[in-house]
């Protein structure tokens, strides 16, 4: 049934409750009430129990008359929700379409109005196959909508080729397929990085290469393959490649090469960071259309040009490095997520004041406080001081 005039109603009840249960909870209920009353001689307890059992019993029949009473009617010109204590009615010409939301602990809806506002609506009832059936006659599912839509700009992407829609389909499918597994196998790298990096050239090595390859296929399959994609999109996602490689890259330099002097630092990094970025830019056009992403991609790229920095100076050094010994007056750590170590140590070099200098575990663990240990500083290829101690 459809309604065609103002009296057609279509009524779909959203909550239940058999009348058979209601004489059963009620009995129940008396039956307890009873046996409380039973064992009590005290006037003030009876009275006592005789509130609790009034509010209780008021309560429990507000929510069974909620339930009983809930319901959603829908005539030729609005939806109404109504309930036993709150009824809203929803003109159609206000409402732009509705989503549909799927999870474990329940299924439900969103009514999209014109200015933005939602009214969520729960699908846990028996008649909720056939609501929706009605309502996909009267307002659109902007779900598939929009899911039409991306399938029609997809397939208008030239890098797809000029095959029909199932080999493109079928392309896209791969596709998909090939970022997952690259996504995944960041993650992996990042894990080798982080937990056992050895041999620790191939794993910088690696996380250095890693997001050219993410970067290669935004290039060949541009406007296919998206660095972000929207949620729940069509397209390909490849941020994996870069974001888990990038963090990791930062996160070992930190570790790894200890910066002795900072204002050394920033220029050779300030350099990395404008120049890959405005590379991708340039390689990418999702980053020269999304102004959004490419400011998502230039906060991962930070991270990618401090780890670069970081690492490139340590490991391409060629200077020799000059030693300095300095006595261990104590010893301590910070624990935030990731445990990093200091040993507090006489001056040395140009310091003139007992200071802190960051170890490794290994170093920290054998080193007592009266310990003798040694300080090597060097120069990297960028020119920026780092030490090691041992």
């Amino acid at each position: 049934m459809t309604p065609k005039t103002e009296k057609d109603v279509l009524v779909f009840k959203t909550g239940s409750f058999s009348t058979g249960l209601i004489y059963l909870l009620a009995a129940l209920a008396l039956g307890v009430y009873g046996l409380l009353i039973h064992f009590m001689h005290s006037p003030g307890e009876i009275a006592l129990w005789t509130v609790v059992f009034l509010v209780l019993t008021m309560g429990g029949g507000c929510v069974i008359w909620h339930l009983r009473s809930s319901r959603i009617e829908v005539d030729i010109s609005e939806v109404r929700l109504l309930g036993a204590f709150r009824s809203t009615a929803i003109p159609f010409e206000q409402i732009r379409g509705f989503r549909l939301f799927h999870s474990r602990r329940e299924n439900h809806m969103e009514l999209v109005m014109n200015g933005g506002k939602r009214q969520r609506i729960g699908l846990g009832f028996k008649q909720a196959p056939l609501f929706l059936t009605y309502l996909e006659k009267r307002i659109p599912n902007l779900d598939r909508a929009e899911r039409e839509a991306e399938l029609h700009e997809l397939f208008r992407q030239e890098s797809l080729g000029q095959g029909s829609p199932e080999e493109k389909a079928a392309t896209v499918r791969r596709l998909r397929q090939l970022c997952r597994a690259i996504n995944l196998a960041s993650i992996g790298l990042a894990a080798w990085a982080y937990f056992y990096p050895h041999p620790y050239g191939s794993v910088v090595s690696t996380l250095l290469a890693f997001p050219m390859v993410g970067l290669v296929l935004l290039r060949r399959y541009e406007g296919v393959i998206r660095f972000y994609p929207q949620a729940r999109s069509l397209f390909p996602r490849i941020d994996g490649a870069f974001v888990f490689p990038a963090l990791a890259l930062a996160l070992r330099a930190a570790l790894d090469w200890h910066v002795l002097e900072w204002g050394a630092f920033w220029p050779p990094f300030a350099a990395i960071l404008a120049g890959g970025w405005l590379f991708c830019v340039v390689t990418a056009r999702e980053l020269r259309r999304r102004p959004i992403v490419a400011a998502l991609f230039a906060i991962v790229f930070t991270f990618y040009a401090f780890g670069a920095t970081g690492t490139l100076n340590g490991l391409l050094a060629d200077f020799p490095a000059e030693t300095f010994p300095a006595k261990v007056q104590d010893r301590h750590s910070k624990n935030d997520q990731i445990t990093v170590y200091y040993l507090t140590v006489s001056p040395w070099g140009d310091r003139p004041a007992i200071n802190d200098v960051l170890v490794s575990e290994e170093v920290y663990n054998r080193a007592k406080p009266g310990d003798t240990v040694e300080i090597q500083v060097r120069i990297g290829k960028f020119g920026i001081p780092f030490y090691s101690v041992r």
